[in-house]
């Protein structure tokens, strides 16, 4: 009887740490896509562009601002704001 106690209570804990787990991992993705503005919404002069300054508000493009600036023009425009979100989820908010 002891037995059967111990397996019931270690299947009730495992059952515990897989909807913990699942719980934890759909809050870091909830995470990730909220932490990724519109393109309005980031273009706080409203010109058109995206500049170093405005990007400071999505963490990862600063450090990553040179690379998806393919025009080379200092600012980002919608394709290349685009090219930033389409970057692995990693390697955007790491910066690396």
């Amino acid at each position: 009887m002891y037995h059967r106690e111990n397996v019931l209570l270690n299947w009730a804990l495992i059952g515990l740490l897989v909807i913990s787990g699942a719980a934890f991992a759909q809050g870091i993705m909830g995470d990730a896509k909220q932490a990724m503005p519109d393109y309005a919404k980031l273009d706080l002069d409203a010109d058109g562009f995206i500049t170093l300054a405005e990007a400071r508000q999505v963490p990862g493009l600063p450090e990553k601002f040179a690379e998806v600036d393919a025009d080379g023009d200092s600012k980002l425009n919608a394709a290349e704001y685009a090219a930033f979100q389409a970057l692995p989820k990693g390697t955007a908010s790491t910066g690396g």
